[in-house]
């Protein structure tokens, strides 16, 4: 299962929760598939907030309750070793 929600001010303005598309090897690769899939809502909202003329002040944090997920998505020398990964999640 995967699921983010966003919030704009108290009100939450999208939200998903649902079963992955592949099935994951482990609980790492879990994280990092809906992080990237959070990751495009995310650029999706930046896009029609900044086409609303609605300014985005600071960068809006991602958040992720997996540390081998994080470390995965900060470091790119790890991405050899997930190469079953879709490419389409390691596009961004």
């Amino acid at each position: 299962m995967s699921g983010y929600c966003f919030t704009l001010g108290s009100g939450a303005v999208t939200w998903s929760a649902r079963q992955q598309k592949t099935v994951s090897l482990s609980t790492c690769e879990a994280e990092y598939v809906a992080a990237s899939d959070t990751a495009k809502e995310l650029i999706w909202l930046h896009m029609l907030l900044s086409e609303m003329d609605f300014a985005q002040p600071t960068a809006t944090p991602l958040l992720c309750d997996n540390t081998r997920g994080i470390v995965l998505s900060e470091d790119a020398s790890y991405h050899s070793k997930v190469k079953h990964i879709d490419i389409a999640v390691h596009s961004l």
